[in-house]
């Protein structure tokens, strides 16, 4: 028997624009074995038996979708930190207490945000090391921040 997985992108929820779109839930048949995959949910909080997540209907309504933890087969990929996207001049940190340095890397037409790890000098894509062994990566200090230490 297959699997069924639904994979988790948190990121800015939208709903969606075409209200006449056809809704592929309409043709599921009991028994068919699916993959569920939810784009555009927050993680929110609540029973601590279950993940709560935040969502947008086609009618613009915010919903909230709870899956019991005890899913075996549930597979959650980590899409954008709860602090949001870094941006060059952050500070931001590991979950294993790494400090790291956005910055920008790359060509005028083919720019990428980065994190250099301010111990070794090595630097990654922001998004390998959030969904990466170290992650989730939060955000210590804005640009903002940082300016007013002066």
């Amino acid at each position: 028997m297959e699997h069924t997985t639904a994979t988790v992108e948190p990121s800015t929820v939208e709903p969606a624009t075409d209200t006449n779109q056809h809704n592929p839930a309409d043709a599921l048949q009991p028994g068919e074995v699916v993959n569920v995959e939810l784009r555009g949910a927050a993680v929110g909080y609540g029973a601590t038996d279950a993940l709560v997540f935040e969502a947008v209907d086609d009618a613009g309504e915010r919903v909230y979708i709870h899956i019991p933890r005890r899913i075996k087969n549930l597979h959650i990929a980590r899409s954008v930190p709860a602090d949001g996207v870094p941006q060059p001049g952050e500070v931001w940190i590991t979950q294993t207490g790494t400090r790291l340095f956005a910055f920008q890397n790359g060509t005028a037409a083919n720019r990428t945000t980065c994190l250099m790890d301010a111990t070794t000098g090595t630097g990654r894509r922001w998004h390998e090391v959030h969904t990466g062994d170290g992650g989730p990566i939060r955000r210590l200090a804005s640009v903002d921040e940082i300016g007013s230490w002066s």
